[in-house]
């Protein structure tokens, strides 16, 4: 009876530890470290597929039957290629911030929050630049059509990352409070 108790015991404390839920962490880490990879491979051909648009747009001006799509495939292509850089931006901060849960003991660390923040600040220049690049478009390029995408998608993520945000810098504060009182 009393082995039980402290093998209980011992795998309470274990488990308060945290050690297991960490390793599991580290090992969902290591996938998406390799899933970072292919998300940066896929976000960069979707760039250079989004710059190879815009080009035939202006060489070519048969791209499209009518010219007028010509410019409102530009003006797609060029909003595309802002959302792409950004896309690609936050996908290497992200295979950095997975890269560091992986290798390193506490993914509560100050340069995990710094790259979140990062995270957050990128995409939400995206949303402001994007309702301001879009018009601004429309009107040199288009004044006769008006094509506009609010880019609600971008606005709600940036929420919810700036959340993700403030938990991690909470998860750092607790972290530091309880290293230095151990």
């Amino acid at each position: 009876m009393e082995k039980r108790l402290i093998i209980r015991l011992g795998s309470l404390v274990h488990h308060m530890t945290g050690e297991t839920t960490l390793r599991k962490l580290q090992t969902v880490s290591r996938y998406a470290v390799w899933a970072a990879r292919v998300t940066i491979i896929i976000v960069a051909l979707g760039m250079a597929v989004n710059v190879a648009g815009v080009a035939l747009c202006y060489v070519d001006p048969g791209f499209c039957a009518d010219p007028l799509d010509n410019r409102g495939t530009a003006i797609s292509a060029l909003c595309n290629i802002v959302t792409m850089s950004s896309c690609l931006w936050c996908s290497v901060l992200g295979y950095n911030l997975v890269l560091s849960i992986r290798d390193g003991g506490s993914p509560f660390v100050q340069k995990n929050v710094e790259r979140m923040r990062d995270i957050t600040a990128t995409m939400g220049f995206t949303f402001i630049a994007l309702v301001v690049i879009q018009p601004v478009l429309c009107a040199i390029l288009s004044p006769e059509i008006y094509i506009f995408d609010f880019p609600l998608h971008i606005l709600i993520l940036t929420a919810v990352m700036f959340i993700f945000t403030l938990l991690f810098e909470y998860g750092t504060a607790l972290q530091t409070e309880s290293d230095e009182f151990l």
